[in-house]
């Protein structure tokens, strides 16, 4: 699971930003092992059936040009990677992988 928590900037273009984030929502819903994505005011987060298949995902062209467009949207970023796992019947653990952000 990719967890992607921001602050927008006040300027933004709300539309330009729309645009970007449906472009590449559009890629990664016909990409192998997408689950599920949730959006959020400001914290977002996307599954994945392995990193493997999230790592090609957002190689896209789509997926590359919002990540370029972030520093324009954003005044601060920060993407955690997470393993969701269910250990046993009604328990999911979530362990931490890794954190980026734009600080």
């Amino acid at each position: 699971m990719y967890v992607f928590h921001a602050t927008e900037r006040e300027d933004v273009d709300p539309e330009v930003l729309a645009a970007f984030d449906e472009s590449a929502l559009i890629a990664a819903e016909g990409a192998k092992g997408f689950i599920h994505y949730q959006p959020n005011d400001g914290l977002s987060y996307c599954i994945w059936e392995t990193a493997e298949d999230a790592q090609v995902a957002t190689s896209s062209p789509e997926h590359r040009a919002a990540a370029m467009y972030a520093p324009m949207a954003y005044e601060k970023w920060q993407l955690t990677c997470w393993e969701v796992s269910m250990p046993a019947e009604g328990e999911i653990d979530f362990v931490q992988l890794w954190t980026r952000d734009s600080g």
